[in-house]
Protein backbone atom coordinates (compact mmCIF):
# COMPACT_ATOMS: atom_id res chain seq x y z
CA UNK A 1 0.00 0.00 0.00
CA UNK A 2 1.42 3.62 -0.95
CA UNK A 3 0.55 6.26 1.24
CA UNK A 4 0.38 10.08 0.49
CA UNK A 5 3.26 12.52 1.20
CA UNK A 6 0.90 14.46 3.22
CA UNK A 7 0.06 11.16 5.60
CA UNK A 8 3.18 9.91 5.57
CA UNK A 9 4.63 13.39 6.74
CA UNK A 10 2.14 13.29 9.41
CA UNK A 11 3.03 10.15 10.66
CA UNK A 12 6.81 10.60 10.33
CA UNK A 13 5.95 13.51 12.63
CA UNK A 14 4.19 12.27 14.60
CA UNK A 15 6.41 9.41 15.79
CA UNK A 16 9.06 12.21 16.05
CA UNK A 17 7.29 13.97 18.41
CA UNK A 18 6.22 10.74 20.68
CA UNK A 19 10.05 10.07 20.91
CA UNK A 20 10.80 13.27 22.00
CA UNK A 21 8.22 13.74 24.83
CA UNK A 22 8.40 10.09 26.10
CA UNK A 23 10.78 8.29 27.79
CA UNK A 24 11.41 4.56 28.67
CA UNK A 25 10.43 3.83 32.43
CA UNK A 26 13.30 3.29 34.80
CA UNK A 27 14.88 -0.01 34.85
CA UNK A 28 13.11 -1.00 31.28
CA UNK A 29 14.14 -3.85 29.46
CA UNK A 30 13.18 -5.23 26.08
CA UNK A 31 11.35 -8.51 26.15
CA UNK A 32 13.82 -11.27 24.99
CA UNK A 33 11.96 -13.62 23.02
CA UNK A 34 13.72 -17.14 23.12
CA UNK A 35 13.99 -19.18 19.81
CA UNK A 36 13.44 -22.50 19.36
CA UNK A 37 16.85 -24.67 17.62
CA UNK A 38 20.15 -23.58 15.98
CA UNK A 39 19.26 -24.06 12.63
CA UNK A 40 21.72 -26.23 11.76
CA UNK A 41 22.87 -30.02 11.27
CA UNK A 42 26.27 -31.82 11.33
CA UNK A 43 27.03 -32.94 8.45
CA UNK A 44 25.07 -36.10 7.41
CA UNK A 45 22.34 -35.26 9.53
CA UNK A 46 20.68 -33.43 6.75
CA UNK A 47 17.38 -35.43 6.55
CA UNK A 48 16.48 -34.16 10.24
CA UNK A 49 15.43 -30.63 8.25
CA UNK A 50 12.03 -33.30 7.12
CA UNK A 51 11.74 -35.54 9.82
CA UNK A 52 10.11 -38.44 7.73
CA UNK A 53 7.96 -41.27 9.48
CA UNK A 54 4.69 -42.48 8.83
CA UNK A 55 2.52 -40.83 10.97
CA UNK A 56 4.05 -37.55 11.06
CA UNK A 57 1.69 -35.03 11.02
CA UNK A 58 1.85 -30.75 10.40
CA UNK A 59 -0.73 -28.51 10.68
CA UNK A 60 -0.16 -24.98 9.28
CA UNK A 61 -2.59 -21.82 9.27
CA UNK A 62 -1.93 -20.41 5.68
CA UNK A 63 -3.13 -16.76 4.56
CA UNK A 64 -3.51 -15.99 1.30
CA UNK A 65 -3.87 -12.46 -0.56
CA UNK A 66 -5.14 -11.99 -4.23
CA UNK A 67 -5.52 -9.34 -6.77
CA UNK A 68 -7.27 -10.03 -9.97
CA UNK A 69 -8.41 -7.09 -11.96
CA UNK A 70 -7.46 -4.67 -9.36
CA UNK A 71 -9.70 -6.71 -6.96
CA UNK A 72 -8.36 -8.05 -3.68
CA UNK A 73 -9.59 -10.75 -1.98
CA UNK A 74 -8.41 -12.39 1.35
CA UNK A 75 -8.89 -15.93 3.24
CA UNK A 76 -7.42 -17.76 5.75
CA UNK A 77 -7.48 -21.54 6.20
CA UNK A 78 -6.13 -24.66 8.17
CA UNK A 79 -3.79 -27.30 6.07
CA UNK A 80 -2.77 -30.27 7.57
CA UNK A 81 0.38 -32.43 6.05
CA UNK A 82 0.29 -36.11 6.71
CA UNK A 83 2.99 -38.71 6.06
CA UNK A 84 1.56 -41.93 4.93
CA UNK A 85 3.91 -43.84 3.68
CA UNK A 86 7.72 -44.19 3.65
CA UNK A 87 9.79 -46.43 1.77
CA UNK A 88 13.51 -47.03 1.31
CA UNK A 89 15.47 -48.38 -1.88
CA UNK A 90 18.70 -48.29 -1.52
CA UNK A 91 19.98 -45.27 0.09
CA UNK A 92 16.93 -43.11 -0.83
CA UNK A 93 13.49 -42.82 1.05
CA UNK A 94 10.60 -42.33 -0.31
CA UNK A 95 7.46 -40.70 1.04
CA UNK A 96 4.05 -39.18 0.63
CA UNK A 97 2.40 -36.58 2.18
CA UNK A 98 -1.29 -36.12 2.46
CA UNK A 99 -2.91 -32.30 2.00
CA UNK A 100 -5.70 -32.28 3.89
CA UNK A 101 -8.27 -29.20 4.19
CA UNK A 102 -11.35 -29.11 6.05
CA UNK A 103 -11.32 -32.71 6.97
CA UNK A 104 -10.67 -33.60 3.06
CA UNK A 105 -7.38 -34.92 1.33
CA UNK A 106 -6.47 -31.97 -1.06
CA UNK A 107 -3.26 -33.66 -3.09
CA UNK A 108 -0.65 -36.00 -2.73
CA UNK A 109 2.83 -34.58 -2.16
CA UNK A 110 5.64 -37.25 -3.37
CA UNK A 111 9.34 -36.44 -1.82
CA UNK A 112 12.75 -38.34 -2.05
CA UNK A 113 15.66 -37.70 0.73
CA UNK A 114 19.14 -38.95 -0.01
CA UNK A 115 22.94 -37.95 0.32
CA UNK A 116 22.62 -35.62 -2.53
CA UNK A 117 19.28 -33.42 -1.44
CA UNK A 118 15.71 -33.77 -0.35
CA UNK A 119 13.78 -33.61 -3.76
CA UNK A 120 9.77 -33.36 -4.68
CA UNK A 121 8.93 -35.84 -6.69
CA UNK A 122 5.32 -35.06 -7.61
CA UNK A 123 1.83 -33.82 -6.65
CA UNK A 124 -1.78 -34.30 -6.66
CA UNK A 125 -4.07 -37.32 -7.35
CA UNK A 126 -3.23 -38.49 -9.68
CA UNK A 127 0.07 -37.59 -9.35
CA UNK A 128 1.55 -34.52 -11.22
CA UNK A 129 5.30 -35.28 -11.62
CA UNK A 130 8.32 -32.99 -12.03
CA UNK A 131 10.61 -34.08 -14.29
CA UNK A 132 13.17 -34.25 -13.06
CA UNK A 133 12.30 -34.20 -9.71
CA UNK A 134 12.51 -30.58 -7.99
CA UNK A 135 15.29 -30.58 -5.12
CA UNK A 136 13.86 -28.73 -2.24
CA UNK A 137 17.34 -28.20 -0.65
CA UNK A 138 20.75 -29.52 -2.12
CA UNK A 139 23.17 -31.31 0.84
CA UNK A 140 25.83 -30.65 1.79
CA UNK A 141 23.60 -27.46 3.48
CA UNK A 142 26.28 -24.67 2.94
CA UNK A 143 25.09 -20.22 3.26
CA UNK A 144 25.29 -18.68 -0.31
CA UNK A 145 25.33 -22.50 -2.41
CA UNK A 146 22.71 -22.10 -5.19
CA UNK A 147 20.99 -24.57 -7.11
CA UNK A 148 18.92 -24.89 -10.17
CA UNK A 149 15.83 -26.95 -11.71
CA UNK A 150 14.82 -26.82 -15.09
CA UNK A 151 11.63 -28.90 -16.57
CA UNK A 152 7.90 -29.81 -16.37
CA UNK A 153 5.97 -29.80 -13.64
CA UNK A 154 3.43 -28.45 -11.18
CA UNK A 155 3.59 -24.56 -10.97
CA UNK A 156 1.78 -21.88 -8.88
CA UNK A 157 -0.74 -21.40 -11.63
CA UNK A 158 -2.24 -24.52 -11.25
CA UNK A 159 -1.07 -26.56 -14.03
CA UNK A 160 1.63 -28.30 -15.27
CA UNK A 161 3.95 -26.51 -17.06
CA UNK A 162 7.83 -25.84 -19.04
CA UNK A 163 9.23 -24.17 -15.79
CA UNK A 164 12.46 -22.95 -14.56
CA UNK A 165 13.68 -22.40 -11.09
CA UNK A 166 17.20 -20.89 -9.34
CA UNK A 167 17.40 -21.47 -5.36
CA UNK A 168 19.93 -20.01 -3.00
CA UNK A 169 20.10 -20.79 0.52
CA UNK A 170 20.20 -17.82 2.57
CA UNK A 171 21.72 -19.31 6.09
CA UNK A 172 19.44 -19.20 9.18
CA UNK A 173 17.19 -16.99 10.17
CA UNK A 174 14.44 -16.36 12.53
CA UNK A 175 11.43 -17.33 11.58
CA UNK A 176 8.35 -16.71 13.41
CA UNK A 177 5.30 -19.28 13.57
CA UNK A 178 2.17 -20.45 15.33
CA UNK A 179 4.16 -21.96 18.05
CA UNK A 180 7.59 -19.98 18.32
CA UNK A 181 10.37 -18.41 16.71
CA UNK A 182 12.71 -20.76 15.21
CA UNK A 183 16.30 -20.52 14.39
CA UNK A 184 15.77 -21.95 11.03
CA UNK A 185 17.58 -22.23 7.19
CA UNK A 186 16.03 -20.38 5.03
CA UNK A 187 15.59 -21.11 1.17
CA UNK A 188 14.99 -18.52 -1.55
CA UNK A 189 13.56 -19.96 -4.89
CA UNK A 190 12.97 -17.97 -8.05
CA UNK A 191 10.78 -19.73 -10.48
CA UNK A 192 9.48 -18.64 -14.19
CA UNK A 193 7.53 -20.21 -16.67
CA UNK A 194 5.52 -18.89 -19.62
CA UNK A 195 3.12 -17.13 -17.99
CA UNK A 196 4.20 -16.39 -14.99
CA UNK A 197 6.96 -16.33 -12.06
CA UNK A 198 7.27 -16.76 -8.08
CA UNK A 199 9.66 -16.40 -5.47
CA UNK A 200 9.42 -17.76 -2.24
CA UNK A 201 11.36 -18.62 1.28
CA UNK A 202 10.86 -22.10 2.81
CA UNK A 203 11.91 -22.32 6.55
CA UNK A 204 13.35 -25.22 7.70
CA UNK A 205 13.87 -26.51 11.42
CA UNK A 206 15.87 -29.23 12.54
CA UNK A 207 13.66 -31.73 13.50
CA UNK A 208 10.45 -30.07 12.76
CA UNK A 209 10.84 -29.65 9.12
CA UNK A 210 8.99 -26.08 7.15
CA UNK A 211 7.97 -23.89 10.14
CA UNK A 212 7.54 -20.58 7.44
CA UNK A 213 6.57 -20.34 4.09
CA UNK A 214 6.11 -17.17 2.27
CA UNK A 215 5.61 -16.98 -1.87
CA UNK A 216 4.40 -14.65 -4.16
CA UNK A 217 3.47 -14.75 -7.46
CA UNK A 218 3.14 -12.64 -10.39
CA UNK A 219 0.66 -14.64 -13.26
CA UNK A 220 -0.89 -14.22 -16.56
CA UNK A 221 -4.56 -15.70 -16.09
CA UNK A 222 -8.08 -15.73 -18.40
CA UNK A 223 -11.63 -14.31 -17.25
CA UNK A 224 -14.50 -16.78 -18.75
CA UNK A 225 -15.17 -14.24 -21.44
CA UNK A 226 -11.47 -14.99 -22.76
CA UNK A 227 -9.59 -11.90 -22.01
CA UNK A 228 -6.71 -11.68 -20.20
CA UNK A 229 -5.89 -10.59 -16.63
CA UNK A 230 -3.24 -9.64 -14.36
CA UNK A 231 -3.08 -12.24 -10.92
CA UNK A 232 -0.42 -11.36 -8.19
CA UNK A 233 -0.81 -13.95 -5.10
CA UNK A 234 0.59 -13.98 -1.42
CA UNK A 235 0.79 -16.96 0.36
CA UNK A 236 1.92 -17.35 4.15
CA UNK A 237 1.74 -20.60 5.71
CA UNK A 238 2.95 -20.46 9.66
CA UNK A 239 3.24 -23.92 11.23
CA UNK A 240 0.91 -23.94 14.31
CA UNK A 241 1.21 -27.52 15.96
CA UNK A 242 3.05 -30.90 15.10
CA UNK A 243 2.60 -34.74 16.14
CA UNK A 244 5.69 -36.93 15.28
CA UNK A 245 5.64 -40.77 15.78
CA UNK A 246 9.04 -40.22 17.53
CA UNK A 247 8.73 -37.21 19.22
CA UNK A 248 11.84 -35.41 20.19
Amino acid sequence: MKLSKCIVGAVAMAVFTAGCNSGKPAGYKPEVIEEIGTGTVPKGEEGRYLPLAIGNQWVYDVDITVRRDGKESKTSQELTFRCTNVNKVGAKTFATLEAIIDGKVNEQQQWSLDDKGLYQLSVGAPPKPFDPPQPAIRFPVEPKNEFVWKGTGFVPQGRVEKGESKSIVLGVESADTGIGRFRALAVETTMTWATGGARSTTWWAPDYGIVRYRQEADMVGKTPDGKFVRIQAVQVMRLKSKSFRNAK
